[in-house]
């Protein structure tokens, strides 16, 4: 015998075969599938983020604060122009944007740009010419989902502020902030020199201050952030390279997918296991042609690897069929996410993806047909005239457990692979090992406990489905194991969808507000209380007071970042928007200290501070940490050039997940009167008609009032949750699929012994 023999024995028997383990192929090869469409995925994206990095970010650079650019960034910015630099200026607001025609209102991201923008990619403006009009006349252009939000067409006027602009067209391939475009909508665009018109930027205007710079050829945008990030940390002004906002972009995307393939991998085990046992039943059967082959010289090692080439010809078929849907699952996903992706993603083909599906999918059929494979070495001659007796001894211990460890490192190797994680990898493959354990135990269980709960005088349908159970060649492990682990899968898949859908719901505390104004100057108070009035809505506003830290302690800032503090530094030099109150929130808890109207005396040191007219302040606990200070001590703000000591009289722990207005630094009430602040104001109602008539109002009597329907966010968020939840319920179809083929095929694997 040669192994030209092994050979044709391998492909005589090849039919037999694959009816007996092909439905089990196919479970595996969605395994395949997934795995090969996620990885293929995460690939488009990392490539497609990776080649319109710096389109998305508008520049090799982006310069962003919440006020006006200082004198000595500006000189930056124009240092890096004298280098050959593009250096593009801009403003953008989240402000209500007012169609009179239609006499719809929305929440818009308006930026105000200058010609120049944008420093790097092509507008695609609609028709040829509208976005050259903008920058030469007023007028504005904006994203096709607006006009269908304001019920506009070019040619209607929209109001900004207080300003009124013509819709000159739409536009395409800017760059926009999507973390705003969830919340605040999609962007509209206007001329810089039009935005003192509007009204938006004045005090306590909810505006980021940019610039964008393109560098000129070789110039390095890691080396000019380096250079000037703790210089500009101070001044309140971040700065971010396009190559570290691509990294963000693909990093959530990649952990979405990652999870996704991992659980790909799971349903890929699950229809490895359900190969192993077709193998194992087809095998059994064929024992007696296995034993006549002896008799006639046929050698051991022969017969392995004849029944060998056989299940590795199945596993390539069954994973060939898996990388082809792998293909087509790569080119659904960017569809079933086109929401959700904040930039355009081309798939494309990757030969390693491919490559490492088709390898994976045939050492899985290896792996869980090794075992069954062992008992073929140990069929003996005698086994042709003596098959119900003469039975091959099954594999002892030394080989279980070397298979068992060859799998469980193969597994390991695997999550690693996915993960990235060794950690994790090994977690993930000790609780898969543990729950195909007790899962393995169970089956054992039922088919010993079975024989002992069948009555003897119960109708035959019954006997003949409960000693099914337990008859030889029987498939209760294979279809225990397969339901178990699908409904272990399919759980963690609803469970980490629950997740996602919970991060994403807004959270308002008991008094659920539907309506959001801010941006109410002081002088206009009183008359958005009177409208809110007026519908039997809730009137009270929350201050805003912008401030900086001055002092700590005596110490001025310049002082205590020349020390060369590293931990925390945005602490002492950002802006801070605090407020003054007499209540707490619903989503703090004053730990430390005491609240200004709370029973008790306050500490000797915060009681004679406030007798000399100092303010008390309740500091968030975090904050005081970071800065380095506790009750009684005293910090220094700035509050639009005027100097406003205060004294710490309380620390807070703060819910900032919650809706509800949170704040660093609350101020007692009547210590703040007197310095510049805004307003905003919680409303709550039900009814879809007293919010717009509010709107309305607002409209017509306080433009720079914006306002925000929390209804819209919702919808918002629901549909990208729903895109979301879609991927993951799909594939959680694949899994259900993956079970039932199991459970179909280990019907049909046993059918033939249930007919003899």
């Amino acid at each position: 015998m040669s192994v030209p023999f092994s050979l044709r024995l391998a492909r005589m028997e090849g039919r037999a075969g694959l009816r007996r383990v092909g439905w089990f192929l196919l479970a595996m090869a969605l395994g395949v599938a997934s795995l090969v469409g996620l990885y293929s995925f995460e690939r488009d994206a990392a490539a497609s983020v990776r080649d319109q990095a710096k389109t998305l970010l508008g520049g090799d650079l982006r310069l962003q604060s919440s006020s006006p650019l200082d004198g000595r960034t500006i000189e930056v910015l124009d240092s890096l122009s004298a280098t050959g630099a593009v250096v593009v200026r801009g403003t953008s607001v989240a402000s209500v944007v007012f169609a009179p025609g239609s006499g719809r209102a929305r929440l818009l991201q308006v930026n105000a740009v200058d010609p120049r923008f944008p420093a790097v990619g092509e507008v695609v403006d609609d028709p040829p010419g509208a976005w050259a009009g903008l920058l030469d006349d007023a007028g504005v252009v904006a994203d096709p989902q607006v006009f269908d939000q304001l019920g506009v067409v070019i040619g209607d006027y929209v109001r900004v502020g207080t300003l009124e602009l013509p819709v000159l067209g739409s536009v395409r391939g800017l760059p926009v902030d999507f973390g705003i475009e969830w919340v605040a909508g999609p962007p509209l665009y206007m001329a810089i020199q039009e935005l003192p018109e509007t009204g938006l930027t004045e005090l306590g205007s909810i505006a980021q201050y940019r610039a964008w710079v393109s560098l000129p050829d070789g110039g390095e945008a890691e080396d000019v952030r380096a250079r000037y990030r703790e210089e500009f940390r101070p001044l309140g002004v971040s700065i971010e390279t396009a190559q570290r906002e691509a990294e963000g972009f693909a990093s959530g995307f990649q952990r979405l997918s990652r999870f996704l393939g991992l659980v790909g991998l799971l349903a890929l085990l699950l229809g490895g296991i359900g190969v192993g046992s077709a193998v194992n039943v087809y095998l059994q059967e064929r024992l007696q042609s296995m034993a006549v082959l002896r008799c006639i010289g046929a050698r051991r090692g022969t017969l392995v690897r004849a029944y060998l080439l056989q299940t590795l010809t199945l596993g390539t078929l069954g994973s060939s069929i898996g990388v082809l849907a792998g293909v087509g699952i790569q080119f659904l996903l960017p569809q079933l996410l086109g929401g959700v992706l904040p930039f355009e993603l081309a798939p494309s083909l990757h030969p390693e993806a491919l490559a490492v599906g088709w390898l994976l999918g045939v050492w899985v059929a290896f792996l869980f047909s090794l075992l069954p494979l062992l008992q073929v070495y140990r069929v003996s001659p005698l086994g042709a005239l003596r098959v119900e007796v003469e039975q091959p001894s099954s594999p002892g211990w030394k080989p279980r457990i070397s298979v068992a460890v060859l799998l469980l490192g193969s597994l390991f190797g695997l999550c690693v692979f996915q993960l990235r994680d060794p950690g994790q990898a090994l977690a993930i493959t000790g609780v898969t090992a543990g729950i195909l354990g007790i899962l393995n135990i169970v089956a054992r269980g039922l088919g010993r406990g079975a024989r002992w709960i069948l009555p003897g005088s119960a109708p035959f349908p019954v006997r003949q489905g409960i000693s099914g159970l337990f008859r030889p060649g029987n498939q209760t492990g294979a279809v225990i194991t397969a339901l178990g682990a699908g409904a272990f899968l399919m759980s963690a898949l609803l469970v980490v969808e629950a997740g996602i859908r919970s991060d994403l719901v807004l959270e308002f505390g008991p008094e659920r507000p539907t309506l959001i104004l801010f941006d109410i100057q002081r002088d206009q108070s009183e008359g958005v209380q009177a409208i809110l009035r007026a519908e039997g809505m809730d009137d009270d506003l929350i201050s805003i007071v912008p401030a900086r830290i001055r002092s700590v302690d005596g110490v001025s800032v310049e002082e205590i970042l020349g020390r060369g503090v590293r931990r925390r530094r945005w602490m002492y030099s950002r802006l801070y928007r605090n407020t003054y109150r007499l209540e707490r929130g619903a989503a703090e808890e004053v730990i430390l200290g005491r609240w200004w109207d709370d029973p008790g005396e306050d500490l000797p040191m915060v009681r004679h501070a406030a007798e000399s007219g100092i303010a008390r302040v309740s500091l968030e606990a975090d904050l005081a940490e970071g800065l380095g200070v506790e009750i009684g001590d005293r910090i220094v703000w700035d509050i639009q050039g005027v100097s406003v000591p205060s004294v710490i009289a309380s620390l807070r722990e703060v819910e900032w997940s919650s809706v509800q207005p949170n704040f660093f630094a609350v101020f007692e009430p009547g210590s703040l009167d007197d310095v510049p602040a805004t307003f905003v104001a919680l409303a709550a109602s039900d009814d879809a008609g007293r919010r717009q008539r509010v709107q309305d109002a607002l409209l017509d009597g306080y433009p720079n009032v914006s306002f925000l329907d929390i209804s819209l966010v919702q919808a918002t968020l629901e549909r990208l949750t729903g895109q979301v939840a879609l991927v993951f319920r799909s594939m959680a179809g694949f899994i259900m699929a993956g079970g039932a083929l199991v459970l179909f095929a280990s019907l049909l694997t046993t059918r033939f012994k249930r007919r003899r």
